[in-house]
């Protein structure tokens, strides 16, 4: 079923907050006030349902699943054993079942060997040094440059930790700055020229929040790293991350950032990219702050779910629709597209069983809704 976006109304404008003169939010308390028999009432609608309830992130296990192949590989090959694989699943350009390329599963699997977070800073080292030995041999290939210095940066982080500054030990900065500093060289020196080696300007995007650029640099990175890929969401949601103002930035720069990258995925993506940049701060930020147009993020909801039809991404809509009070989209999806309940999606059992019964939508079994 195609949902027709006919009755969506303009959007408000830059500057304008979109949730606070129309109550948007006003859902979300009352959803909240049944915390307390949320359980047993979701209990009660998969009863009478059949629907699943799944407490894993979908899309997290699909990751985690095929990066075990891809470490298993590293085993086998080292990181120089990546690069064809690399290139050939970058012009694939396939997709996975939630419409990121499928070759940004490459790039996770370096977090795995040189983990950011890992407690002892002193075996991050002694993988690095290991990464290093292949790097030397391997000619510092821009490839093997870029996932260098991604693990220089990542050993750095380790050693300070994720505290705060002020727990951070002396030892901790010396370190940190040291490996930070390494990654840099390694970049710099390897840096293959606009239009070359597409891993290595995401990797050189990617860093950017953590130096002291300019504007303009960050701007030359991102055209740099979304040039071989204008439709790969990564480099559009780390820019508009980039404009936040936790890093300097402003709603208003995230605004338009979340524009231009729906501007320049117009022919293939368009509003689904401007529903894209925002859900990906839904957990760090309070939308009624920002300047998000809300018929326009709705349409981009749609515009994803018809070209991603995963029940996570369903769970996702179902979410947006109940927190801004549109029950006909709200209705429509609990009735007719969802089979399985995706609690990371949503706050607690409580807000599901919410959302059912302000929609109104009359409890099908599971059968009948795959039908």
């Amino acid at each position: 079923m195609k949902l027709s976006l006919s009755w969506l109304q303009p959007g408000v404008g830059v500057g304008q907050s979109r949730y606070g003169d129309q109550d948007m939010f006003k859902a979300l308390g009352r959803g909240l006030a049944a915390f307390e028999s949320g359980p047993a009432q979701l209990k009660r609608l998969v009863d009478e349902t059949g629907l699943i309830v799944n407490d894993h992130h979908a899309e997290h296990l699909f990751i985690n699943t095929n990066l075990q192949a891809l470490i298993t590989n590293f085993g086998h090959q080292g990181i120089g054993g990546f690069e064809a694989v690399y290139n050939r699943e970058f012009e694939s350009k396939q997709t996975t079942p939630w419409g990121f390329r499928s070759y940004c599963l490459m790039e996770g699997v370096f977090e795995f060997i040189v983990p950011s977070d890992h407690s002892d800073p002193h075996y991050c080292e002694a993988q690095l040094e290991q990464v290093q030995a292949e790097w030397d041999a391997g000619g510092r290939t821009p490839f093997l440059s870029a996932a260098f210095a991604k693990l220089a940066a990542n050993t750095a982080h380790a050693w300070r930790g994720s505290g705060w500054a002020k727990d951070v030990t002396p030892e901790g900065w010396g370190k940190f700055h040291m490996f930070t500093e390494l990654a840099r060289d390694v970049m710099k020196q390897s840096d293959p020229g606009r239009g070359k080696c597409p891993f290595w300007h995401r990797a050189n995007h990617s860093t950017a929040l953590t130096q002291d650029i300019s504007s303009r640099e960050r701007k030359h990175r991102y055209v740099a790293a979304f040039e071989h890929d204008v439709c790969d969401p990564e480099p559009h949601l780390t820019m508009a991350y980039q404009m936040l103002p936790r890093w300097h930035g402003s709603y208003e720069a995230f605004e338009a950032q979340a524009r231009r990258a729906a501007d320049l995925t117009s022919h293939q993506r368009g509003l689904e990219m401007y529903a894209r940049c925002y859900d990906y701060i839904t957990d760090m930020e309070n939308l009624d702050q920002t300047l998000v147009d809300v018929p326009d993020m709705m349409a981009g909801y749609i515009e994803w779910v018809e070209r991603w039809p995963t029940q996570c991404n369903f769970n996702k809509l179902a979410r947006f629709a109940y927190e801004i009070d549109d029950i006909k989209i709200l209705k429509w999806v609990l009735e007719t597209q969802l089979r399985e309940i995706h609690l990371v999606v949503w706050d607690d059992e409580a807000m599901v069983a919410s959302a059912f019964r302000k929609s109104g939508a009359k409890l099908q079994s599971r059968q009948s809704r795959m039908h």
